[in-house]
């Protein structure tokens, strides 16, 4: 017991760590990134004035037409008021000598009357003039406005269309992630790093022979929150409640914040996708149902370590079993003897418990590039089924959520012995997946599935039915350029696979069958349909015609941003 004790101590104690070394890292990323976005506000700013220029020159010329009439005029009071003072001396001296007639008074004050009329109508016209000038300048402040938001509106469009253009293909989708420095990476506070982000689909890795650009559907620069991290895959999570295979996995050398996108750590704002896709399941569950919808929700959680798989929801205690990936007789993928756990995704107790087992029964080990190394693939799968009697239809979805085995050099990392094995295992199972992805890419009649037990588990998420979406994970250390090259070669030729346009797996289901589970062939049939579920944009089946005109509208939307940059920076 005192042994236990320890255990969860030294457990707790490790978490704490990993979420403050976290929080910190990402406040000094934050700061640089909050730095250089003001550094580009300010040039951004100073280019979107480049089209005013010419209308600011006339502003200019009007307004020192202005100032020239301006000062004519204040020379004219000045000389009035001079003459004005003269000619009140010469008043008081006529007053004090009473030579001066009435009429001449009468003449001198009509005069000094016209004066003040005079100078009154200077007056208003100094003020109109410096009220057209404001209203110019916040005419010109409102314009500049405008250009910015236009600009920022058809940046959104294109990637709305690049997107889109995407899932008709069924293009696997790959997001970049840099993470920010570690205290672990001995760096001085003004380093910079190896891997700079560019924009929103952009980064740029520095080498010693020039720089090497990638594009990406999305790229994440190190200060980046993880609940903006998980907004952007939200949408493949809510694909699995509409009955898709969904598959995101995170890859990257060890040490490059795979577990801490996939898992995060804590239970507040360091949480990874895993503890937030199902909550997220919660509230879409809550809304389906609302509709409807019966669902029924388990989770399996595993590791292949070594080309085994290992249960980390096997109960605290019981022996390792043996698990292999199999094959039912209505052809879906499963893993034998796999401890599956019902969960309510609004309790998070739960969540909780489910996160803590796995990481207390997942291989971690120490190396020279990660203190708490993962030495395994691990599968998280929330299996969803879901029955609507009113529309009498029933779906199943499953949503694999994957932290790949850090990929490294085993002279860099350190390792020796039966971690030096683990290493070979690891990299060994990598090449499968990426030989796997490269015979996809090629459109090969044969891709390799049963190479490894990580790709035959996953075929039915990479093979045409499913939504794919690969994170590569990158650090941003100088040592780190070469593993961060292949990492990124790997994720350009992810990139290109076209897995086809995605299917779901709902059926219809005959007025005698009331559960989903019912093995009469006879009580269901496979539907091309899509159920009114939590999706309300339909999928477009002509997908042939449907590429060239969304490609158009990406290419004209792409057209006017650029016309819209031009005339700004004229």
């Amino acid at each position: 017991v005192e042994s236990k004790l320890r255990t969860n101590a030294e457990h707790k104690e490790q978490q704490e760590r990993t979420e403050r070394i976290a929080c910190s890292a990402q406040m000094v990323a934050m700061s640089k990134e909050h730095a250089q976005l003001e550094v580009d506000l300010r040039a951004e700013i100073t280019s979107f004035g480049g089209e005013s220029d010419q209308k600011i020159g006339q502003l200019e010329k009007k307004l020192y037409d202005r100032d020239e009439a301006l000062k004519d005029a204040n020379l004219r009071i000045t000389g009035l008021k001079t003459e004005l003072s003269s000619l009140k001396e010469v008043l008081r001296t006529v007053e004090g000598t009473n030579t001066t007639t009435t009429e001449e008074m009468s003449s001198r004050e009509e005069e000094v009357a016209k004066l003040r009329g005079k100078i009154q109508i200077l007056d208003s016209k100094i003020t109109g003039a410096k009220d057209e000038l404001e209203s110019i300048i916040t005419e010109k402040d409102g314009n500049i406005a405008e250009i910015v938001q236009k600009l920022h509106e058809s940046q959104s469009e294109m990637r709305k269309m690049h997107n889109k253009i995407q899932e008709l293909r069924g293009n696997v989708r790959v997001f970049a992630r840099v993470r920010p420095f570690l205290p672990g990476d001995c760096v001085s506070d003004n380093a910079d790093p190896s891997v700079l982000p560019v924009g929103d689909n952009e980064l740029t890795i520095l080498e010693e022979k020039g720089s090497v650009n990638f594009s990406f559907d999305r790229v994440f620069p190190p200060g980046i929150s993880q609940e903006a991290v998980f907004e952007e895959v939200s949408e493949f999570v809510q694909s699995a409640l509409d009955g898709y295979n969904v598959c995101l996995f995170s890859y990257g050398q060890t040490g490059s914040g795979k577990t801490h996108t996939m898992q995060g750590s804590g239970t507040g704002n360091m949480r990874g996708i895993i503890p937030r896709a199902i909550e997220q399941v919660g509230i879409y569950k809550s809304n389906l149902e609302d509709l409807g919808w019966i669902y029924d929700l388990k989770v399996s959680f595993l590791e292949i370590y070594n080309e085994k798989i290992r249960d980390l929801l096997r109960e605290e205690g019981s022996p390792e079993g043996k698990h292999d990936v199999k094959v039912g007789t209505d052809g879906r993928r499963f893993v034998s003897d796999l401890r599956m756990l019902p969960l309510d995704p609004a309790n998070s107790k739960e969540i909780d418990y489910v996160m803590e087992l796995a990481t207390k029964h997942r291989s971690v080990a120490c190396t020279n590039m990660n203190s708490v190394s993962s030495r395994s693939h691990s599968v998280f799968t929330l299996h969803l089924t879901a029955t609507n009697a009113k529309h009498k239809k029933s779906l199943r979805g499953t949503l694999n959520l994957c932290d790949l085995a850090g990929s490294e050099r085993i002279t860099r990392s350190g390792v020796t012995g039966n971690r030096a094995k683990e290493a070979m295992a690891i990299n060994q199972s990598l090449s499968s997946l990426t030989n796997v992805f490269v015979a996809i890419g090629n459109k090969n009649s044969h891709i390799p599935f049963r190479n490894s037990k990580l790709t035959y588990l996953l075929q039915p998420s990479l093979s045409g039915d499913g939504k794919t979406l690969m994170f590569v994970n990158l650090s941003p250390t100088e040592e780190s350029i070469q593993e961060s090259h292949c990492s990124l070669r790997l994720a350009k030729q992810v990139n290109k696979c076209e897995l086809g346009q995605a299917k779901k797996n709902i059926e219809e289901v005959s007025s005698t069958s009331t559960q989903y589970g019912s093995d009469s062939s006879s009580s269901r049939k496979k539907v091309n349909d899509n159920a009114p579920i939590s999706s309300s944009k339909r999928t477009l089946t002509k997908t042939g015609s449907t590429i060239p005109r969304l490609k158009t509208i990406k290419k004209q939307n792409k057209g006017k941003f650029k016309a819209t940059r031009r005339s700004s920076s004229s």
